[in-house]
């Protein structure tokens, strides 16, 4: 029987991780706005969201008090501009459930989960942000916008082989676990280099 220190170092490990995970995506985030010279750059779609729903549905302030109260609209572009924070907590999550894998380490497990349910979020946000519509003015923000979609999508089935695999019997899913979530770990990581081309430009990691 393994003993009470075992016990708790082994259950401190995807808490760990985790604070890891969460301490790269806050670090990030922080910085999400700055453009190369140092001067806050403001978000690239913002208010899209609330001009489509004004030009769709043709009212402007009539849900809106005198001194600019709460609107709809005006609910729904704030909740848009938290996109650009929340979409660091799947990227981290998800390359660091990979690593945790990789290691052998149980807090992969923990991680997945919590990234799965980051993205959506995240891409949610990111409908807000961006307005909602299929297709955008520019390639790199429809490709942005589609490959963070797809992100979300794909992490929910990483995270459904992640549980299955760990269930009595499921030691046959541990392959295709591990390799959708190195993909799934690949399309976060393009979806986080478009968005950061939207701020900084095609080339911001140019050699």
């Amino acid at each position: 029987m393994p003993s009470n220190r075992t016990l708790l170092k082994t259950s401190l490990r995807p808490a760990w991780f985790t604070a890891l995970a969460v301490a790269v995506a806050l670090l990030t985030s922080s910085g999400v706005y700055a453009s190369q010279d140092g001067h806050p750059a403001p978000a690239p779609a913002a208010t899209d969201i609330t001009h489509d729903h004004q030009h769709d549905h043709g009212h402007g302030d009539e849900n809106t008090d005198a001194a600019g109260g709460f609107s709809t609209d005006r609910l729904l572009g704030w909740l848009g501009g938290l996109h650009p924070t929340v979409v660091h907590f799947p990227i981290a999550l998800l390359i660091a459930g990979l690593l945790a894998e990789v290691i052998g380490s149980r807090a992969g497990r923990f991680c997945v989960v919590l990234a799965a349910i980051s993205a959506v979020v995240a891409a949610g946000l990111g409908w807000l942000n961006g307005g909602l519509h299929w297709v955008d003015d520019d390639w790199v923000t429809t490709t942005h916008r589609w490959v963070g979609t797809g992100t979300a999508v794909w992490s929910i089935a990483v995270a459904w082989l992640c549980l299955a695999s760990y269930r009595e019997g499921g030691r046959g899913l541990r392959r295709w676990y591990l390799m959708s979530l190195g993909i799934g770990a690949s399309l976060v990581a393009a979806a986080g280099f478009f968005g950061g081309a939207l701020i900084y430009g095609i080339d911001h990691l140019a050699w």
